[in-house]
């Protein structure tokens, strides 16, 4: 049922520059495109973010070329939680920046059942895990 992942699309280990640039440009678009919708459906709705100046400083403690990251735990109501808490908790300078937007787990039976789905969420920095299957399967591994 889940079609395959896209993970050829990435730029890992990867010498072909043009290859590169397309996934970058793709996942920029995508990215900033949710990010400033998102950001945009937070603004017109109330919301309270409790700690966040203790958030913002450790997020701008991570350099864009980051080596340490910045582990953070969402729980989930409904799909659209993941991009609308980081509307809400992100400035605006930063949704206009593909490279500082996290990377997030997805369930494969929901995001990545039709090769344009694969392809949108692949772009969206998410990647997919197969509910039920522990922590010992490849989208674990990539997380890593």
């Amino acid at each position: 049922m889940t079609k395959e992942w896209p993970s050829h699309l990435l730029p890992i280990n990867d010498s072909l520059k043009s290859r590169k640039f397309l996934y970058r440009l793709g996942s920029a678009m995508s990215v900033i495109s949710v990010g400033l919708l998102s950001k945009i459906l937070t603004k017109m709705n109330s919301f309270h973010v409790y700690n966040h100046e203790a958030f913002l400083k450790a997020a701008n403690k991570v350099p864009e070329n980051r080596k340490r990251p910045l582990i953070t735990i969402c729980n989930h109501h409904s799909c659209l939680d993941d991009p609308t808490v980081w509307g809400a908790l992100l400035p605006w300078s930063w949704q206009i920046k593909a490279a500082r937007h996290r990377w997030t787990a997805a369930a494969d039976d929901i995001c990545f059942t039709k090769p344009l789905h694969s392809l949108f969420f692949a772009l969206g920095q998410t990647f997919p895990v197969k509910r039920g299957e522990g922590i010992y399967q490849p989208a674990m591994d990539f997380a890593i």
